[in-house]
């Protein structure tokens, strides 16, 4: 082992205490994208089961509706480090195709996969404001990474996903309660007796 891998050893943490301590840490620095130590936590087990040191982790993995993702970039850093990548290969990108080859050990021929912006289109994501309108040809080519990976590289990354795979949580419209004068009762007197007269006579609540 390297100095540098166990200065990296040094920095997972062991124990569940050490778990707690460290997302505690790293969510009151604010230095990233976390808004909890709990999303802290579940970073960091994910980078540790990838073999990703925490730091790393808490640049490229994000907790999206309580999932862990990883960026496109991550996925196919975890692949390269993991040995089983003979070769990755950008065939095409651009702004309405990508395609990516990748060979894995010990297999006869690459795999080939594609995304296109008719496919985004179809998807329902070239239409919203954002990254798919202003960087086309990068958002089509981590579309394309992410699924390569999970296709040729199922056991390194055990179904993770990319970032934006996951759905935006439909919005719940806030439920208006109906304060006319109408719908209202007021609570008089007469009718606040009534109350007490009845709960005296209730055997159980």
């Amino acid at each position: 082992m390297t100095t540098t891998e166990k200065g990296l050893a040094a920095l997972q943490p062991q124990t569940y205490a050490e778990l707690v301590s460290a997302a505690g840490m790293i969510a009151r620095s604010r230095l990233f994208a976390v808004q909890s130590e709990e999303a802290a936590a579940v970073i960091m087990m994910t980078a540790a089961s990838l073999g990703i040191d925490p730091v790393a982790g808490m640049r490229g993995i994000h907790v999206v509706q309580g999932r862990a993702v990883l960026s496109a970039d991550m996925m196919v850093a975890v692949v390269h480090r993991s040995g089983l990548c003979a070769r990755w290969t950008v065939v095409e990108s651009t702004a309405e195709r990508c395609v990516i080859e990748a060979l894995r050990v010990g297999s006869d021929a690459p795999t080939r996969h594609a995304w296109t912006m008719e496919m985004a289109r179809k998807a329902g994501l070239a239409s919203k404001p954002g990254p798919w309108q202003q960087f086309p040809h990068a958002m089509l080519r981590a579309r394309c990474s992410a699924d390569l990976a999970r296709m040729c590289f199922p056991d390194v990354l055990f179904g993770v996903y990319a970032e934006g795979e996951i759905p935006e949580a439909p919005v719940v419209a806030d439920v208006q309660h109906d304060t006319s004068s109408a719908s209202r009762q007021i609570a008089t007197p007469a009718t606040i007796e009534v109350f007490r007269a009845d709960v005296k006579d209730c055997g159980t609540l």
